[in-house]
């Protein structure tokens, strides 16, 4: 921290942690003035976990933000959850109620649109990611450093 490097945990799938009930744990013991919290809501979704609570739960402590979506079926185990990750706004993951939480919270760090996997082009995935964020989410992509348009 005193180098300027924020240190986040991110709950991810097939980890010591990926389940609310894990990262509740987790962050009864977390110093978060030493490190923060980077949510992806896909990877919640996927554990039955509700990605929306767990961001109003903890904002005080996000310091980045995956936007993910995914489709989550039962049925998957294993890595085949990996490959129901998909474009925003095609999967099961609010996000719209994640941007509530952290507008409501006036966050002000870091976002990321990701997607690991995809049948489509990276260029097609890409446009109908950022497309659900300008015209659903009605948020304006700004790149860090550049100014507001």
């Amino acid at each position: 921290k005193d180098l300027g490097i924020e240190t986040v945990y991110h709950p991810h799938l097939d980890t010591f942690i990926e389940r609310r009930d894990q990262l509740d744990r987790m962050m009864d013991e977390l110093d978060t003035d030493l490190a923060g919290l980077c949510i992806d809501p896909a990877h919640l979704a996927h554990t039955n976990s509700d990605p929306v609570d767990a961001v109003r739960t903890y904002i005080s402590a996000v310091r980045y933000m995956h936007f993910k979506d995914t489709r989550v079926d039962p049925a998957l185990k294993g890595y085949d959850r990996y490959g129901a990750f998909c474009e925003l706004g095609a999967g099961v993951v609010d996000l719209a109620g994640i941007v509530d939480v952290l507008l409501d919270a006036n966050y002000d760090g870091l976002a990321i649109i990701e997607l690991d996997a995809s049948k489509k082009t990276a260029e097609q995935s890409t446009l109908e990611s950022i497309a659900y964020v300008r015209d659903t989410l009605g948020l304006v992509l700004t790149p860090q450093g550049a100014k507001a348009t």
